[in-house]
């Protein structure tokens, strides 16, 4: 008798596939029962609240975007890997570095990629707004809501400021690549062509679509391709249209209609989740106005509207916050103070020799007022000083450097208003000792630049934006100082300075601050396009933004409220 074999290892057994045999007796009917799935654990957040399979498309899942609806974006379940803290150069160019392609936006809203538009289109705004709050932003509590949520929104949805963002994208791209902005000299390359292009798209697109629109969406769009203008033209070195749309953006802003200016009379009914028209207008208003005090120096005919307006409402307030209470609070009332110096250095210069249309006791009034905030803002200063006055005790590298950033902003304020031209002469007639608040200003820029240099990694740059002004503190100092080798010496660290602050900062600026030691820049008055020109000047905004729509649009325009502006 033969030995059995050995039954094979299971993982030799193959189960044959046969086909079911035939049985005498009839099969037991099962009961019917719906096909099970996996259950999804790597979803996006909507579709695990709304229970239903998501596609795993990042950044955004099609399944939300096909219904219109706000892809929330994944959240990690991965335990982070415990490492040991960084150092303090580590901390600030994984915090801060804008050539990161790390950057992300915030949970609010991811950045939605698929637009109606070609690739090419998609990509350069995938780039460029990830960096846009570092980039064209400031130090705001709305900053990442509107470069991460607002603008994308208006991208999707708005073929105007979709072509603005993809110019200013592109013109931002070849000033990586040359290092330089694009100059009028021989004929134009095939980048250049495109940002015209694009640009020309905007403006005509921006002419079709805000016909029928409601006022504050028509407000939305006008304001974001306001705001792309302006860097488009600075990134191709042409200044005068550059302050043409920031004048632009101000007057609009400053002649508010009824249903924009409701949005700032009643902020509880246009702040909750389903409207955030509040935190838009305030963080543009807000935009703006730091521009306005920031290019103020640049610009000879144009009043700072939304400064002067601002300033109307504080010109009476002496007193400021008593305690510290956060690093972002303390630039907020720097930079009130600051852009109040220069709405009052503005009414000063206006009436400078015209005796009868100033009250001489209300503006030394006003001056004596200033002069307390600063005193105040001083002492806050101190406080927070111990907190983020050195660079080693920061609890991160970018407050220490931010504080200093109010520190140098403050000293410049306080120069500015001492210095100012009162009807009947300067605000008083400093002693020889006061060239020690100039010298105090070139060693909180050397601090500022020994800081950074200290952090920073080979071939990055460190972040830049309106809110360090360190260049124009510098201009702001050395025009007012009396004493030529002390503003000799801030006049060369204004031009020496190594990194670019803004995107409208750059060696061309600052050689020609030094050269003309006046405003450099005569605004334009705004005209209708012309076809013949490669880039035409930006169109009456005014009329577009308060035209009533057509007969036609407003026959197709549902009469429903609009809560999406």
């Amino acid at each position: 008798m033969a030995p059995p074999k050995p039954s094979p290892t299971a993982s030799n057994v193959v189960t044959p596939m046969t086909p079911p045999q035939e049985s005498e007796t009839p099969p037991v009917k099962e009961k019917r029962r719906r096909a099970g799935k996996p259950k999804v654990r790597t979803g996006c957040v909507t579709c695990k609240i709304r229970r239903i399979k998501c596609d795993e498309q990042k950044p955004a899942c099609q399944r939300c975007i096909s219904t219109g609806r706000t892809c929330d974006g994944y959240k990690t379940t991965a335990k982070p890997k415990a490492t040991r803290k960084p150092g303090f150069s580590q901390q600030l160019s994984s915090s801060s570095s804008i050539n990161s392609s790390s950057s992300s936006l915030t949970q609010l809203r991811p950045l939605v990629t698929n637009f109606s538009g070609d690739t090419v289109e998609s990509q350069y705004i995938s780039q460029f707004l990830p960096l846009a709050e570092d980039l064209v932003g400031i130090t705001h509590v709305h900053n990442t809501f509107f470069w991460g949520h607002v603008v994308p929104e208006y991208c999707f949805t708005s073929k105007a400021v979709r072509h603005a963002m993809v110019a200013l994208s592109s013109a931002y791209h070849d000033l990586r690549l040359s290092g330089s902005g694009t100059t009028a000299i021989g004929p134009p390359t095939n980048s250049e062509r495109y940002i015209i292009r694009q640009y020309n798209l905007s403006l005509n697109r921006m002419a079709e679509e805000l016909n029928g629109l409601p006022m504050r969406k028509r407000y939305g769009i006008i304001m974001i391709c306001c705001v792309s203008f302006f860097y488009i033209e600075i990134l191709r070195g042409n200044w005068p249209t550059a302050m043409m749309h920031l004048a632009n953006g101000i007057r609009l802003m400053s002649n508010l209609p009824d249903e924009v200016e409701d949005v700032f009379r009643h902020p509880e009914i246009f702040s909750h989740d389903h409207d955030n028209s509040h935190a838009r207008a305030t963080y543009m208003t807000k935009l703006l106005r730091r521009w306005e005090g920031s290019a103020a120096f640049m610009r000879t005919n144009s009043p700072p509207s939304l400064s002067l307006q601002a300033y109307e409402t504080r010109k009476s307030n002496a007193a400021g916050p008593k305690q510290f209470t956060s690093l972002e609070k303390l630039q907020e009332v720097v930079d009130d103070l600051f852009q109040d110096v220069n709405a009052f250095n503005w009414m000063c210069r206006q009436y400078n020799g015209d005796d009868t249309a100033w009250d001489h006791e209300a503006a030394r009034f006003q001056f004596d007022v200033l002069h307390q905030r600063c005193y105040h803002i001083r002492e806050l200063l101190k406080k927070a000083n111990s907190m983020y006055g050195d660079m080693e005790r920061a609890p991160n590298p970018r407050d220490f450097l931010k504080y200093m950033g109010c520190l140098l902003k403050h000293r410049g304020a306080t120069i500015g208003l001492n210095f100012m031209p009162l009807p009947q002469g300067l605000a008083y007639t400093p002693p020889d000792e006061e060239e020690s608040q100039f010298r105090e200003v070139a060693s909180i820029a050397e601090m500022i630049k020994d800081g950074l240099r200290a952090t920073l990694v080979p071939g990055q740059s460190p972040w830049f934006n309106v809110d360090f002004g360190v260049v124009t503190t510098l201009y702001i100092a050395a025009s007012n100082c009396y004493t030529v080798s002390m503003s000799e010496k801030l006049f060369d660290m204004m031009k020496s300075w190594p990194w670019r602050e803004d995107l409208w900062d750059g060696p061309q600026l600052r050689r020609q601050l030094y050269e003309l030691r006046k405003p450099i820049v005569e605004v334009p008055v705004a005209t209708t396009p012309d076809a013949e020109t490669p880039v035409p000047t930006t169109p009456h905004l005014m009329k577009l933004a308060h035209r009533p729509p057509s007969r036609a649009a407003a026959a197709s325009t549902p009469s429903t409220p609009d809560s999406d502006d």
